[in-house]
């Protein structure tokens, strides 16, 4: 099974190449609405996709390394805009996973709850039942004018002839059964425990990293020639960051390990 990191890696990745996200975006930024200031909303699309076109994302060998650029009409443009595209994809993916365990841990405190709560309803019960019967019995035995016991070696001791014990030891009972706590067994504190762990766990996702950099974005050494379409081919050719450059991208593995809820962050270096 995946871990959660590789999970959220994944879709990290998938969001990454969305082109929905990715309009989103660029239409946004700072850079397009300059370059796109002055053109019409036919114009802005067909802009728009070109940019998108533009932007690649290319698996390595490696199943958790990706090679992300994009083109702008200058270097830092470029680098700016694949930093900040990172940077959001990261926090929008992280905050999905956190907040899916929120709603995670707050449906098992619920179930547990519920279990708690028919643990103690049961118990409830049981103890009105037990109340029914000595308050018959002491009734029989006031009436009987039994006030001690009467009971022989040989007998059993049941609900139909509690009255045996006699007024006196059954007035003690009745009074101690109405005043002393549910009797719960072990699996209702079981419960509790649990319950206690997950009300204390609390989730924080602003830290979370759905990826590490091997490389931030940078500039490239030398300038290509400002034409948008040609600034990515003659970097996956040459090897260099032209335009953009080349995030190398590697996976988060987050794991939380405990009893009843796993979860745990851990960044991979």
């Amino acid at each position: 099974l995946d871990t959660i990191g590789e999970r959220l890696f994944k879709q990290f990745i998938s969001q990454a190449g969305s082109y929905n996200e990715l309009s989103n975006y660029i239409r946004k930024s700072t850079y397009f609405q300059e370059i796109s200031s002055e053109k019409s909303e036919q114009n802005k699309t067909i802009l728009l996709n070109e940019i998108i076109d533009n932007i690649k994302i290319v698996k390595d060998k490696d199943d958790l390394i990706y090679y992300i650029s994009f083109s702008a009409d200058s270097a830092n443009q470029a680098k700016n805009l694949l930093a900040g595209y990172m940077e959001t994809m990261a926090s929008n993916v992280s905050q999905i996973q956190y907040s899916q365990l929120k709603t995670l841990i707050s449906n098992k405190k619920n179930n547990i709850k519920n279990q708690m709560d028919a643990l103690k309803k049961i118990a409830e019960e049981q103890r009105v039942e037990e109340i029914d019967n000595i308050k018959m019995a002491l009734a029989i035995a006031e009436k009987s004018n039994i006030k001690k016991p009467e009971l022989n070696g040989m007998a059993r001791l049941d609900n139909n002839n509690l009255f045996l014990l006699g007024s006196d030891a059954l007035s003690a009972m009745f009074g101690s059964i109405k005043n002393k706590p549910l009797a719960l067994d072990g699996s209702y504190y079981n419960l509790q425990r649990q319950y206690i762990n997950l009300d204390k766990f609390k989730v924080d996702g602003s830290g979370a990293q759905a990826f590490n950099y091997l490389k931030n974005p940078s500039e490239p050494i030398s300038r290509d020639k400002p034409k948008r379409i040609f600034i990515i081919i003659a970097g996956c050719i040459l090897g260099g960051f032209i335009g953009a450059g080349y995030v190398l991208i590697s996976v988060t593995i987050q794991v939380y390990s405990k009893r009843y809820v796993n979860f745990s962050k851990e960044n991979s270096n």
